[in-house]
């Protein structure tokens, strides 16, 4: 289970959920996984005002993530081979695709 929370943590660059805790978006009321309900939510990360998931696991402690960008954070960490892998696809794809088909 840490290591989820540290991967969550790590990939958005928050550790606002790791102690099991976000707030209700409408309300803004905290609330801890352990008693949250899907009908509670949506949920913020009160940290980084990110959305948060609540996850309900069968074989894990329930707990809240944050919810996946559908873009790179600016400066999230990477390896320079990775960004440098990113860039080469990208390059090849827009010379493929120039005109946006």
């Amino acid at each position: 289970m840490k290591e989820t929370k540290d991967r969550d943590a790590y990939e958005s660059g928050c550790n606002g959920l790791k102690e099991g805790w976000a707030y209700i978006k409408a309300s803004g009321q905290r609330i801890h996984a352990s008693v949250a309900r899907k009908k509670d939510g949506p949920f913020i990360c009160k940290s980084c005002l990110s959305d948060a998931v609540h996850h309900f696991c069968s074989n894990k402690i329930d707990h809240f993530a944050h919810l996946a960008r559908l873009t790179p954070i600016i400066g999230a960490h990477e390896s320079e081979i990775h960004k440098l892998c990113k860039e080469s696809i990208y390059e090849e794809l827009k010379n493929k695709f120039s005109e946006h088909k």
